[in-house]
C-alpha cells in the first residue's frame, strides 16, 4: 500500500490536489492545463469511490479505475477519498476545480459508463493531441531509423514531469473503417515480445538543478493485453552520474519486458527515479492496473475507429489520461519527491513488428535530471496471415548507387488484399489499389507523406486478379480484369474517379493487366490465352498486338525504361523471361535481353509489330 503517511493526510493532499494546489510545480502544471474534459479520468475513479460510499452498484469504467485506486489504498480509504472527493466538488470556488464538469456536475446516483465516455471521446483526443507532452512518432521515421524527439516535446515534458508517446495511425475517413476494408481481424499468432534497455546519456545530472542527488535508477512495469497482470523491472542503482556521462545496464538487468502475446498492444510505463529508497511494490501494482484499463476500455469502446478524427490513436489519447491519473494518484499519496520523471508507452503490433527490423530506439526522459535511454527491440517479428499487406521504401538518390542503398524496414498497413497491391506515385502522393477479401471489391488508398486514407471502394469495380495503376496526363489510370475476364479501365483526375469503362469485347484475359506511360503514351499489356497483347491508347485503346507468342503463364510485367517498353513474365518451365520493345524515333531497332525469346519492335505509328 501506499506510503506512511497517514490517510488524513492523503485525504489532505488530495483536496488540494483536486484544487490545484498541488505542492508540486510540475503536478500543478500537468493537471491545471488539460482542457475542457482533461482530468476527466481521474474524476470518473474519484466519483466511482464516491459511488462504492454509498453502496451504488459501478459502471464498467468506473469498477476499473476504482480498481486501480484499490491497489494504492484500502477499501475503508477508498470510501472516504469519495467523500472527500464529493465534499470538495460541492465547496470548491467556481473555476478552481481540475477536473472537468462532465463528472463533476453528475450526481453520485448516476454512474458514468464507457457510453458516456464513448460521447466525448472526440473532444479529449483533440486535447490530448494538441497537449505538448504527447508525442506520436510514425512507423516511417522508425522504419528509417529516424529517432530523435522534438525538442519542444522534451522541453514540455521537463514541465510536466510526465510524458506519453505512441505511433500514429492511418485515419479513417467517409465513415469506412478498416475492419470493413479488410475483412474480419483474425486471431493472432504467439510471438515473443521482448525489450531491453541498452544505455542512458546523461543530458543534465539532478543535482545540476540544485539539490538532489545525482544517484538514478530505472523502473518499468510493461503488459501486452492487459490480462496477465505484466511484468515489473527495476535496474542497479548508478550512483554518481554525471553530465555527459554514458551509462550501460548490466547484462543481467537490462530486460523489462519479456513475454509471449497474442495482444495488439503493449502499454510500458517507465520512470527515472532518484535513489533516495528503494522502489515500492505498489507503484508496479498500480501500473499495471492502469495498464489494464487502458486496453479494457479501448477494447469496450463501442467504436473506437469512428469517433476518432485525429492521427492519435484511441489508446494512446485513453493512455495520456490514464498517465494523469497516475501522476494525481502519486501526488496525493506521496510526500516524497524522487521521481524524476515519468513516460508512458504505447505500441502496436504493427510498430513491433518495424522494431524487429529496426531496433534501437532512444527516450528522453527530462525531469529533475535529463537522461537519454537507449532501448532496443530484441523479440520476434509479430506473425500475420496470408494477404497482410506492408510497404517497404529507400531514399531517392543516383540510380547507379541504389544497389548501396538501404531499404526501410517493412511496416504493416493493417490492411488485407487477395491480390498484389499496385502502386504509383500522382501529384505528389503515392495511390496504391488492391483487392479487398471476401468480395474481392478493388480499394485504393492515398499516402501523403503523414499518413494512408482509409482503403475506399474503386465504384464498383471488383477483380480477383492485380489491379494495375500509372500515370498519364496528369491523370492517375487503372486498369483492372472484371469478374467476366473482361479489361476495364478507369482513371482519377484528383478529385474523383470516372465510372470504369469496358475496353473491348474482344479483351480478355485470366490475369491482371499491366500499364506504363511511354514517350506519351500510356501502354497497357496482358495475356490473352496465354499469349502477350500489347497497346498503346491514343484517345482511346487501339486494338491489342500481339507480341508474344509463347506459352505464358502469368499477367506481364509493364514498364518504361531506357528508351524502351520492357515487359516479362512467367514461363510454362518456371523462368522468367524479359523483353523489350525500343521505339527511337529514327526507325526500328531490335534489343535483346539475356535470356529472352522472342523480342519484337512496335512502330511508333499504330503499334503493329514489326519484327
Amino acid at each position: 500500500m501506499a506510503d506512511t503517511q497517514s490517510s488524513q493526510e492523503r485525504i489532505e493532499r488530495l483536496k488540494a490536489l483536486l484544487t490545484g494546489k498541488s505542492s508540486s510545480g510540475r503536478v500543478g502544471a500537468a493537471l491545471s492545463s488539460s482542457g475542457t474534459y482533461g482530468n476527466l479520468l481521474l474524476g470518473v475513479a474519484l466519483h466511482g469511490a464516491d459511488r462504492v460510499r454509498e453502496a451504488k452498484t459501478l459502471t464498467d469504467l468506473e469498477r476499473l479505475l476504482v480498481d486501480a485506486l484499490g491497489t494504492v489504498i484500502e477499501a475503508a480509504e477508498v470510501k472516504e477519498w469519495g467523500a472527500a472527493y464529493r465534499a470538495t466538488v460541492r465547496t470548491a470556488a467556481p473555476g478552481t476545480l481540475i477536473v472537468p464538469e462532465e463528472i463533476t456536475k453528475r450526481p453520485s446516483s448516476t454512474g458514468y459508463s464507457m457510453v458516456d465516455l464513448e460521447q466525448v471521446m472526440p473532444q479529449l483526443t483533440k486535447e490530448a493531441f494538441e497537449a505538448p507532452n504527447l508525442s506520436l512518432l510514425t512507423a516511417e521515421d522508425i522504419a528509417a531509423g529516424r529517432i530523435e524527439e522534438d525538442p519542444a516535446f522534451v522541453e514540455a515534458m521537463g514541465e510536466r514531469g510526465f510524458a506519453v508517446t505512441g505511433v500514429a495511425r492511418y485515419p479513417d475517413s467517409a465513415g469506412a473503417t478498416r475492419a470493413a476494408a479488410a475483412g474480419a481481424k483474425p486471431a493472432a499468432e504467439s510471438w515473443r515480445v521482448k525489450m531491453e534497455m541498452e544505455n542512458f546519456h546523461v543530458v543534465r545530472a539532478v543535482g545540476d538543478q540544485g539539490g538532489g542527488r545525482d544517484e538514478i535508477y530505472f523502473t518499468a512495469a510493461s503488459s501486452v493485453g492487459g490480462d496477465d497482470g505484466g511484468e515489473s523491472f527495476v535496474s542497479e542503482e548508478f550512483g554518481a552520474v554525471k553530465k555527459n556521462q554514458t551509462r550501460n545496464f548490466s547484462a543481467s538487468r537490462k530486460v523489462f519486458l519479456d513475454k509471449q502475446s497474442t495482444s495488439d498492444l503493449m502499454i510500458t510505463n517507465i520512470q527515472v527515479w532518484e535513489a533516495d529508497q528503494s522502489n515500492s511494490k505498489w507503484y508496479d501494482q498500480l501500473q499495471f492496473s492502469l495498464n489494464t484499463a487502458v486496453t479494457q476500455i479501448d477494447r469496450l469502446l463501442n467504436n473506437p475507429v469512428a469517433v476518432i478524427a485525429d492521427p492519435i490513436p484511441l489508446e494512446v489519447a485513453i493512455a495520456y489520461e490514464v498517465a494523469k491519473v497516475f501522476i494525481g494518484l502519486m501526488d496525493a499519496l506521496r510526500n516524497k519527491d524522487d521521481l524524476s520523471c515519468s513516460r508512458t508507452f504505447v505500441l502496436t503490433r504493427n510498430d513491433m513488428a518495424v522494431l524487429h527490423h529496426k531496433p534501437d530506439l532512444e527516450w528522453n526522459f527530462n525531469g529533475d535530471g535529463h537522461h537519454k535511454l537507449r532501448v532496443r527491440y530484441t523479440g520476434e517479428r509479430p506473425k500475420w496471415p496470408t494477404g497482410h499487406i506492408e510497404i517497404t521504401s529507400r531514399a531517392e538518390g543516383n540510380p547507379s548507387e541504389w544497389s548501396a542503398a538501404a531499404w526501410s524496414a517493412p511496416i504493416p498497413l493493417g490492411w488485407k488484399t487477395t491480390t498484389r497491391p499496385a502502386i504509383a506515385s500522382y501529384r505528389g502522393d503515392l495511390y496504391t489499389v488492391f483487392s479487398r477479401p471476401g468480395d474481392n471489391r478493388i480499394v485504393w488508398c492515398r499516402y501523403d507523406g503523414a499518413a494512408w486514407t482509409a482503403p475506399l471502394t474503386l465504384q464498383g469495380a471488383a477483380s480477383d486478379q492485380p489491379s494495375a495503376l500509372a500515370v498519364h496526363n496528369d491523370q492517375l489510370h487503372c486498369m483492372y480484369t472484371g469478374g467476366d475476364r473482361h479489361l476495364y479501365h478507369t482513371w482519377f483526375d484528383g478529385q474523383e474517379w470516372i465510372p470504369e469503362q469496358k475496353i473491348t469485347t474482344a479483351w480478355t484475359s485470366e490475369y491482371g493487366p499491366s500499364l506504363a506511360e511511354f514517350d506519351g503514351v500510356l501502354w497497357s499489356a496482358h495475356n490473352g490465352a496465354g499469349q502477350v497483347y500489347l497497346s498503346p491508347c491514343r484517345g482511346g485503346w487501339n486494338d491489342a498486338q500481339l507480341v508474344k507468342t509463347a506459352s505464358v503463364h502469368s499477367a506481364p510485367a509493364l514498364s518504361a525504361w531506357d528508351n524502351t517498353i520492357a515487359f516479362d513474365h512467367r514461363n510454362a518451365d518456371g523462368r522468367i523471361v524479359a523483353c523489350t520493345t525500343p521505339n527511337p524515333p529514327d526507325g526500328v531497332q531490335l534489343l535483346r535481353i539475356s535470356g529472352c525469346r522472342r523480342v519484337v519492335t512496335v512502330d511508333d505509328s499504330c503499334g503493329m509489330p514489326v519484327g
